[in-house]
């Protein structure tokens, strides 16, 4: 076509964890555009992006389906699977995709690892277009890509390997004579810069070392994480027998084209490669079988019976709940020993508080003791003292009043012999006078008991204001060591209860170890 003659198709061609896609995203920096469908990127797998139109990745999975294979076989593919009408469809369907990506743009990328298998149907139409096709082959030590696949796919070492010479062999034996340039994804790695000068010059494109897209990509976009596994020339070297020295073969001619020691053009590499397919070709039935022995463990994963399955679900579910009770388990089994440590320190501190309240009820107590035998001691003596008193003021009453009715017989005495005139009266009056100083004693004597009884009084008064002091004070100090007794006996119920508390942890604690 006309249109396409002055387009160019950039083909990046490798194996599958070659480094493929971070050749791809190089080629911008070449001013190539990659489309704007692009196949996000994956973390974990491509982190970074594939960079590999979605357009063109959609086409060649329905091809793959068409035939009946995975991207993964070892033997060849069967192109007679695909009848004569349906081969058209995806011959019109690639044709307009191309002609789509290309109307606006001077240069595309395309990049899908199964493009490398997929030649013979897109090179048949690259011709047709009449489009500019360069080739970009990416290289990477088969070692570190085995180590790749296994990481991801699960698969063994030795199908690796053959896979690795089932992409790279027909890649280079497809674009012989073609414009080409052989990139070494570890030389990319290490240095961009010279990488990129060779691609630039393969592909005859211009460089421009100073653009922000050369700078983006050799100081932003390439770094250590984007190559995950990484195996020297030296470990192939030693490598096993799983390892086969056709393999060696081909990495050693690939690597020696990526470093420019060994032209493109020399004959005796494309002999080499000649051979390896030939090897490849002697191994069809072998592989093959090994192919089917594969689609036989697929058909059997897909055939477990429906109850299997749900067994399996079950199980998985159950197997769910068991890792979140084991992580709830050991969530709570923390706070469980931080609470449990803190009680501990709780109840060593109400231990600790029990012993001081014991030692100070016992100290208080014997206090108490002493204290209330010298009160009930004092009280002893102030009530003998009262008694005493007491019988005493009586016997002072009963002699003031017999002195009394005394003086007044005496008086009543005295005015009858006064009337009377009674001879004897001399007599009497001396008498009279007697026991008038008599009566002037009693009358001091009685003055005198008088005021003793009032002294009496007013000290049994403050004895028995005293005895009610202590009497109250006495109360307080009875309910003081009532209130400590409560306090002990409160103590000492926490503590039970700690303990109780404590033990049940500990059961359930074990009883959580043992269901885990």
């Amino acid at each position: 076509m006309q249109e396409m003659q002055n387009k160019k198709l950039i083909v990046v061609l490798g194996m599958h964890r070659s480094g493929t896609s971070a050749v791809t995203r190089s080629l911008q920096t070449l001013g190539v555009d990659l489309g704007d469908a692009l196949v996000p990127a994956v973390a974990g797998d491509n982190d970074k992006g594939f960079w590999e139109d979605a357009d063109t990745l959609s086409i060649n999975q329905d091809i793959m389906s068409a035939l009946d294979v995975s991207w993964c076989p070892l033997s060849p593919y069967r192109w007679s699977r695909i009848d004569a009408d349906k081969m058209q469809e995806f011959r019109l369907q690639a044709m307009e995709l191309l002609i789509g990506k290309l109307k606006d743009v001077p240069a595309f990328g395309l990049k899908d690892p199964r493009l490398t298998r997929l030649l013979p149907f897109w090179q048949p139409i690259f011709r047709e277009l009449g489009v500019d096709v360069h080739y970009v082959l990416v290289v990477r030590n088969p070692l570190s890509v085995a180590a790749s696949l296994k990481r991801r796919n699960g698969f063994a070492e030795f199908r690796s390997h053959l896979l690795w010479l089932r992409h790279v062999v027909p890649s280079f034996l497809d674009t012989c004579g073609l414009p080409r340039v052989v990139v070494s994804y570890e030389r990319m790695m290490a240095d961009p810069e010279v990488q990129l000068r060779r691609i630039a010059a393969g592909l005859d494109m211009p460089l421009n070392e100073e653009s922000s897209a050369f700078l983006d990509y050799t100081r932003n976009f390439l770094s250590p994480e984007l190559q995950h596994e990484h195996h020297t020339v030296d470990e192939l070297d030693v490598a096993g027998d799983d390892v086969p020295v056709q393999l060696r073969h081909v990495y050693a001619a690939l690597r020696g084209m990526a470093s420019d020691a060994i032209s493109d053009g020399d004959s005796t590499i494309y002999e080499l490669f000649l051979e390896v397919d030939r090897y490849l070709s002697g191994m069809e039935s072998s592989l093959a079988y090994i192919d089917r022995l594969e689609e036989r463990n697929e058909e059997l994963l897909h055939t477990i019976p429906t109850e299997a399955v749900a067994r399996i679900a079950e199980l998985e579910s159950a197997y769910q709940k068991l890792a979140e009770g084991q992580a709830w388990l050991e969530s709570q089994r923390d706070e469980w020993e931080k609470l449990a440590e803190s009680r501990e320190q709780h109840v060593a501190e109400l231990t600790e508080s029990i012993k001081v309240s014991e030692q100070l009820r016992y100290t208080s107590s014997a206090e108490l003791t002493s204290r209330v035998a010298e009160l009930e001691s004092a009280y002893q003596a102030l009530s003998e003292g009262q008694a005493w008193l007491e019988s005493q003021r009586d016997a002072w009453e009963k002699l003031a009043a017999i002195r009394e009715q005394r003086i007044a017989e005496l008086s009543a005495l005295v005015k009858e012999f006064d009337r009377a005139q009674h001879p004897a009266l001399p007599e009497v009056r001396g008498r009279l006078t007697e026991l008038e100083v008599a009566y002037d004693a009693l009358l001091n004597g009685n003055t005198w008991l008088e005021s003793q009884r009032d002294a009496w009084e007013k000290l049994a008064a403050s004895r028995d204001q005293r005895i009610a002091e202590l009497s109250v004070a006495l109360k307080k100090y009875e309910e003081g060591n009532a209130w400590l007794e409560s306090q002990r006996q409160a103590w000492e119920l926490q503590a039970k209860a700690f303990a109780a508390r404590l033990l049940e942890f500990e059961g359930h604690s074990s009883e959580s170890t043992q269901g885990v």
